[in-house]
């Protein structure tokens, strides 16, 4: 299993600020899938001290932007949903998986899967993205 961080993959400065990274997304996980992790802190939780939905889905485009980005293909999100099954926690270390579906000229279908360090089902999106190279 082979781990890059994400400021790698995605060619950015020790220096600058991105989403993933203020979001506390480090590093992606190659293995026999492609994953993106990221522990899960107060600042990501909701009033219900639960992980806020923005947060989640946040995760699974990082998941679907890396995945390209390591691809080498260049493209943008089209759209997304998301599928919510059971809250994540503080403390708790949360997994993005990504699955290309179906990958056309100028469109792709993607599925992530997001689940907890114990591999309990979180969420689960469907992507599509419009491919620009």
């Amino acid at each position: 299993m082979k781990e890059i961080p994400l400021r790698e993959l995605h060619h950015i400065k020790d220096d600058e600020n991105t989403a993933f990274t203020n979001l506390g997304i480090e590093k992606a996980v190659i293995g026999d899938s492609f994953s993106v992790v990221m522990p899960v802190k107060d600042i990501h939780l909701n009033t219900h001290n639960t992980v806020h939905g923005g947060i989640l889905f946040a995760l699974c485009e990082e998941a679907l932007s890396s995945y390209m980005a390591y691809k080498e293909r260049q493209g943008v999100g089209m759209d997304g949903n998301i599928h919510f099954y059971r809250p994540a926690f503080s403390g708790d270390t949360l997994t993005a998986t990504i699955c290309e579906r179906k990958s056309g000229k100028k469109v792709g279908v993607y599925f992530v899967e997001l689940k907890n360090q114990a591999g309990k089902l979180i969420a689960d999106c469907v992507f599509s993205a419009m491919y620009t190279d």
